[in-house]
């Protein structure tokens, strides 16, 4: 299998294990882009490779990757996923809010990878978006990028996630 098709296999499979960490779903698109920037850079700083390959950019709301939602309209497609918007109260916002359908297929991912998840899913999972925005806010590869910018990996290494 070519490596795209690889990383995009593994995308979908981070996706799932994320939901299925968190009680089978999650709610808000910030929410499930920021945790996937934290695997990705939590993975980035520790083994010196992405596990989905996303690209993110810098956004007014944190970083968020470029193929997200593609990614879930495949999931969506493959009977995978049920998205649903969810209104709170009365005039708000209609909130995406993500749901595993069966089993995980985790079987593209290493144990490696699988450890990155369940460390993101157990420090992060149960903050809500607007959290996991501000922390993603204060840390080094968001403020070293300028607005609608691709973030470096490299900047994971200032990160300072793993340090002793």
């Amino acid at each position: 299998m070519e490596r795209m098709a690889i990383l995009r296999e593994k995308y979908r499979a981070v996706i799932e294990a994320l939901l299925d960490q968190l009680g089978g779903k999650v709610r808000g698109k910030v929410k499930l882009a920021k945790l996937l920037y934290f695997v990705d850079f939590d993975h980035f700083e520790r083994y010196e490779a992405s596990v989905t390959g996303e690209t993110y950019y810098r956004r007014p709301m944190g970083p968020l990757g470029a193929e997200m939602q593609n990614v879930i309209g495949e999931l969506e497609r493959a009977g995978r996923v049920t998205r649903t918007d969810e209104v709170d109260f009365e005039g708000a916002e209609p909130t995406m809010c993500l749901r595993l359908a069966g089993r995980p297929d985790l079987s593209s991912l290493t144990a490696e990878e699988r450890e990155t998840i369940s460390r993101v899913a157990r420090l992060y999972g149960n903050l809500p978006g607007t959290k996991l925005q501000a922390i993603a806010h204060e840390e080094a590869p968001f403020l070293g990028t300028a607005e609608g910018q691709p973030i470096g990996y490299h900047l994971a290494f200032y990160r300072g996630t793993f340090a002793e």
